[in-house]
């Protein structure tokens, strides 16, 4: 599912900063408020100049990716030595970039759904029989590992390639 961004340009303390919005809508909102504030602020004062050049920086947009770092539990030589973790006793590995597919498609070696979170999967086949089912992530606690179930199948978690979000049904007015 697609995030937006807007750059706050009338943040008092000077600092441009990036806010995260649900919607597009929310996005844009954003991004004409906070230029709205800058420009009453060049009203009251006359710096029109500090206004044209913060103006070029008022914008609004879809997140494109993110960082991420996986956790993991640390393995027995990690155990003996100091490693780089958290007092909970997992590691924090290095960060990575993770793309968002403009499609809405999740590769799972990028990132997995929450455990008994509803998604869409894709069972790709070399026949042309590829599957699109609704499914759910199980954390493998009654079968043999993580799996997807869905409503008339169960997938091993190496079948499965892609995931995202199912849809908010339409708006029927």
């Amino acid at each position: 599912m697609s995030k937006y961004f807007s750059v706050n340009v009338c943040d008092e303390t000077g600092v441009e900063d990036v806010r995260i919005h649900s919607t597009l809508e929310e996005a844009k909102e954003a991004c004409l408020k906070d230029t709205e504030c800058l420009y009453e602020l060049a009203c009251d004062s006359g710096a029109w100049d500090l206004y044209e050049s913060l103006l070029e920086n008022a914008v609004y947009g879809v997140v494109l990716g993110h960082c991420e770092s996986a956790t993991r539990e640390p393995t027995e030589e990690e155990r003996l030595h100091e490693f780089h973790g958290r007092e909970g006793g997992y590691i924090i590995e290095s960060p990575r970039i993770v793309e968002h597919n403009k499609d809405g498609w999740i590769s799972v070696e990028d990132n997995l759904p929450k455990i008994g979170e509803k998604v869409l999967i894709f069972v790709p086949s070399l026949n042309d029989n590829s599957k699109i089912d609704i499914a759910w992530l199980d954390d493998g606690k009654y079968n043999d590992g993580f799996c997807f179930v869905g409503s008339t199948y169960g997938f091993d978690l190496p079948q499965v390639t892609h995931w995202r979000p199912i849809p908010h049904p339409p708006v029927i007015k």
